[in-house]
């Protein structure tokens, strides 16, 4: 039913570039352009230096893997230090249906990856309903470059599931999701369903929880974070679907070997209690001894409301210690843009282990410019600072968030996401709708007394006539690795996919100055371009007198005529080719020298919720 592949895959695309610092060298690897695949998520395994990716696709890896049907997960291994993007190892986790890969966590003292992910099959007869969740342990071998498939625990609804995040406690993995009592896919989910596993496999269960009550009908689960000894929280919604009431909360339970029992819940409010938010994002610090909550009203996870277009959201920062007290929540930003973003929570910084970072994508102008921001607030919620990107000084540019990874060692924070021009280029096709460019931007904050001092990076971005974003990014060893997707074709002398609405994914790394390994693309998107305006060839005139007065004999120049547009069909696949992008101004910064690596983009990615993100742009059964 599974199956594994190790040394290295010839048929793969790879590329690399080597830096001229010692070792390190930034590389890509893509999948191979003639089979869909979707990115998931990454984990660095410390020490290792290997950087484990996971994904899903309909695909063999062309032809060295054997697919179990339908959709499987994927696993591969690459070395963080490899003068290329070539594939370790790699294995394929399927059924006779289709699996989605969530989450990942690596357990350094098993050498084991825990996946948490969904299935419309059947592990060993455990199937429950049309769309389970699994929790799979995947051993890893460094020696010998090499995956095992484990166990698998499935369980979920008879409604079916929705898988969010995994989350470890010393010797046990707990996965969360949202499950249905009836119905089917379509249904409003209305149960926590929590898988728990001990790391050796030695006990796990499926609890299925009922989480409405009275006239609601919709319960969800956005985030998940460790608190103190046995408890965790998770952030979660209860609503009265289609047009009722929504209350957001932050609900702690404590751990068992193989149950969770509720400690109790807290509704997310500011101004007390004049405002309600949605809790996107929540993590835990046991310097600080408290959680960290990021915020959005309105809410955009619940599927069953769509916001209006006047609704543009206000960005909200709380802290909390375990057991819901010591609650301090506050209002800290507005956009005039109805763009749904998910903030997302970090807590801590070198100096100040009680600083809380709220990073977003926010626009505060009149126009379509939308950049990427942090609000840094103290526990007590009062403002330290506000950082606003300043890579973004283009007009029409919109940057949309999909993470930020934030080191509390070195104060420097990446955003990732994707940007975009809201309309095309009509001249070169590059721009507008499904057109995105992945970007990565990157700054640096500070605790200096009572305020937070913010210092630009770098801002880098990659510019093709397809479409790419970057899904996760993870920081190890003082460099950045990310995983996403294109549409097209990101690596040098690679054929595009033969279908510009299937995905492809690829991983990369990146160094710490922003420097990106080399990258070309082709696309074979269809470009209706127009050739740019052509001035008519004026005459020359003849030297003019002293005079003031034009001489009789000096020739009149003629109008210039602006020929009419002649759409033509661009060049199948289009081609661009860029070392890091195409340099187009420098950054005051931290680091001298780092320059603005800006590429044309196009329309925004809308961000789905944390636990869709494997399935961007396809596989969404």
């Amino acid at each position: 039913m599974m199956s594994g592949h190790s040394a290295q895959l010839f048929v793969l695309c790879v590329a690399s570039v080597l830096l001229a610092r010692g070792a390190h060298a930034q590389w890509v690897y893509q999948l191979p352009t003639d089979e869909e695949s979707s990115a998931c998520c990454l984990v660095a395994t410390g020490d290792e230096r290997v950087v484990i990716s996971a994904g899903s696709t309909s695909g063999t890896l062309g032809g060295a893997l054997t697919n179990n049907g339908g959709v499987d997960v994927l696993l591969y291994s690459t070395s963080e230090d490899a003068r290329s993007g070539a594939v370790l190892g790699s294995i394929l986790i399927g059924s006779s249906g289709d699996e989605m890969a969530v989450d990942l966590l690596y357990e350094s003292s098993l050498s084991t990856v825990f996946v948490l992910g969904t299935t419309t099959g059947d592990f060993g007869g455990s199937s429950t309903g049309p769309r389970d969740m699994f929790i799979a342990s995947v051993s890893y071998s460094f020696a010998n470059s090499e995956f095992t498939l484990g166990n698998v625990l499935q369980g979920g609804t008879s409604g079916g599931c929705t898988a969010t995040a995994l989350m470890q406690k010393g010797d046990t993995i707990v996965g969360v999701g949202s499950g249905r009592s009836s119905g089917g896919l379509s249904d409003p989910t209305d149960q926590l369903v929590v898988l728990i596993v001990a790391t050796d496999f030695s006990s796990s269960n499926v609890q299925v929880i009922d989480m409405v009550s009275g006239s609601e009908n919709y319960f969800g689960v956005y985030s998940i974070a460790a608190g103190p000894g046995s408890l965790f929280a998770i952030t979660s919604e209860l609503a009265v679907v289609p047009s009722g009431a929504q209350d957001y909360l932050v609900i702690e339970y404590d751990l068992g070997a193989t149950s969770i029992s509720e400690q109790g819940r807290l509704q997310l409010t500011a101004l007390n209690g004049a405002l309600e938010f949605e809790g996107s994002s929540i993590v835990y610090s046991s310097a600080a001894e408290r959680y960290a909550i990021a915020g959005v009203d309105p809410g955009f996870s619940n599927p069953f409301y769509e916001n209006s277009a006047g609704s543009n959201p206000r960005f909200f920062q709380a802290t909390m210690e375990s057991g819901r007290t010591n609650y301090v929540a506050t209002l800290r930003d507005r956009s005039i843009s109805n763009n749904p973003v998910a903030p997302v929570a970090v807590l801590g910084t070198s100096t100040d282990s009680n600083a809380a970072l709220m990073s977003y994508s926010v626009q505060r102008e009149s126009d379509t410019r939308v950049a990427y921001a942090t609000s840094v607030t103290s526990t007590s919620g009062n403002a330290l600072g506000d950082y606003l990107s300043r890579a973004n000084n283009t007009d029409d540019i919109v940057m949309d968030l999909n993470g930020f990874v934030f080191s509390d060692t070195t104060d420097f924070g990446v955003y990732y996401g994707s940007v975009a021009f809201n309309e095309e280029n009509p001249y070169n096709c590059q721009g507008g709708p499904d057109r995105t460019d992945l970007l990565f931007n990157r700054m640096r904050v500070q605790i200096v007394g009572e305020e937070a001092v913010f210092t630009n990076s770098f801002y880098v971005t990659f510019s093709t006539l397809c479409s790419e974003v970057v899904v996760k990014a993870i920081e190890s060893n003082n460099r950045y690795f990310a995983v996403g997707t294109t549409t097209g074709s990101i690596v040098p002398g690679a054929e595009a996919n033969s279908d510009f609405e299937k995905t492809v994914m690829w991983s990369m790394a990146v160094t710490d100055t922003g420097t990106l390994p080399d990258l070309e693309s082709t696309c074979f998107r269809p470009c209706e371009s127009i050739a740019p305006p052509t001035p008519t060839p004026t005459a020359t005139p003849t030297a003019t007198p002293t005079s003031a007065e034009p001489s009789p004999g000096t020739p009149t120049p003629s109008a210039t005529q602006t020929p009419g547009p002649t759409p033509t069909l661009g060049p199948l696949p289009a081609q661009k080719s860029a070392s890091a992008g195409v340099i187009a101004g420098a950054i005051v910064g931290a680091i001298a020298g780092s320059a603005i690596v800006v590429g044309l983009a196009s329309f925004i990615y809308w961000r789905k919720h944390q636990n869709e993100l494997a399935q961007e742009s396809g596989y969404d059964y």
